[in-house]
């Protein structure tokens, strides 16, 4: 935004948007979503965060990063609601203990790493950072729309879909 020539001011306030959207429409869209399986749900929410970001190639004004962050939004009121509910079930009873560490080890890690790794391709090269957290949302919304089969009593589905 800087490269754009905005204020902290105009960023503050469009990030600020992301904080009003999750408080006002987060439970009422979960109570909506809840309907739908999982990992369609969470595919959709990892494509509209990944669309939101790599739109940051086109957007220069601030109605346009405003549509960025609104669709960023979206999509992690989609996804984050139902990501940790989603690796619970993923578990057998005795290691969900695990598997929640590990899930919340794995956050943890991201947002200690990647906004170093952010930065520097920003600096390099702003339009490999934004196309490639639409790329990498896509790689993400195919993985998780993947069925996988379990030996655990014998072959089922996993997850709550």
């Amino acid at each position: 935004m800087t490269r754009l020539g905005f204020t902290p001011t105009t960023y503050g306030a469009l990030i600020s948007l992301n904080g009003v959207l999750v408080v006002l429409c987060e439970l009422p869209l979960t109570t909506i979503t809840r309907r739908f399986p999982v990992r369609r749900v969470l595919a959709a929410g990892y494509l509209l965060v990944g669309t939101g970001f790599a739109l940051n190639l086109v957007a220069r004004t601030v109605p346009q990063l405003a549509v960025c962050v609104v669709m960023f939004t979206c999509g992690e009121m989609l996804a984050m609601p139902v990501a940790s509910a989603f690796v619970s079930n993923l578990a057998p009873v005795h290691l969900r203990g695990r598997y929640m560490g590990m899930f919340g080890l794995n956050s943890a890690l991201a947002l200690v790493i990647a906004p170093g790794i952010g930065l520097q391709l920003l600096a390099w090269n702003p339009a490999v950072l934004w196309a490639g957290c639409g790329v990498m949302a896509m790689i993400g919304a195919v993985i998780i729309s993947m069925e996988f089969r379990t030996q655990r009593e014998g072959l089922e589905r996993i997850g709550t879909d």
